[in-house]
């Protein structure tokens, strides 16, 4: 077998590996690239499957030479497209998309960010009630500033405001006594009454018959 570069095994020939080093200034130890097919200084003017180190200056310079072309032959291949360029490119396609996209698209999209930010209100509403509850828990809310409240103004990223709460809390309510106030909020006018209110019910009513058949006995 003339070729050394094959070898057989088991009636199967073989090409015969090659270990390729490259060092650190990016150049193969292997020498000129198989594809090169420079021969003995051919057409590349280096010879093919030669190590750098062992070429003369003039196939070294050609070497070099050779793998600036392969490298300008990619450069080339871009053309004048720079990744400035191609960016550019990528943000005005995505703005063309924006602007084609049919108008039931572009009504759904707007129903979906309307609904998130309802549901968001609607949460953050919750919570500034929640707080409001905490922050007056025994104390006596000003009846007129509690109805005139815009609670919206309390609202701060979708969350409690709870310094603002807090400081409208600390002007707008005083501490409840504990002998005249339960725990709990303002007197409604549903707790007990004073001794001078009529009395109701049947037991009233009986004491009123009763007093009425003894005024008619005591005039008659």
């Amino acid at each position: 077998m003339g070729d050394n570069s094959m070898f057989t095994r088991g009636g199967i020939f073989i090409r015969n590996p090659r270990l390729r080093f490259v060092s650190d200034d990016g150049e193969s130890s292997g020498g000129g690239d198989e594809g090169d097919k420079g021969g003995a200084g051919g057409e590349t003017g280096f010879p093919a499957n030669t190590p750098v180190k062992d070429m003369t200056p003039e196939q070294q310079a050609a070497y070099h030479l050779h793998q600036s072309r392969k490298h300008e032959g990619r450069v080339k291949a871009f053309g004048d497209w720079t990744p400035e360029k191609i960016a550019k490119l990528e943000k005005d396609n995505a703005d063309l998309r924006t602007k084609t996209q049919s108008a039931e698209q572009n009504a759904l999209d707007a129903a979906k960010e309307e609904g998130r930010s309802e549901i968001r209100a609607i949460l953050a509403a919750e919570r500034v009630k929640n707080a409001l509850a905490t922050a007056l828990n025994g104390r006596i809310p000003d009846a007129n500033a509690l109805l005139e409240l815009d609670r919206s103004r309390f609202i701060k990223d979708d969350a409690a405001d709870t310094d603002a709460i807090a400081a409208w809390v600390q002007e707008h309510s005083t501490e409840a006594s504990s002998g005249a106030q339960k725990k709990g909020g303002p007197d409604l006018g549903q707790g007990k009454r004073g001794q001078n209110q009529p009395a109701k019910g049947v037991g009233a009513g009986a004491d009123l018959f009763a007093g009425t058949r003894k005024s008619k006995k005591t005039e008659s």
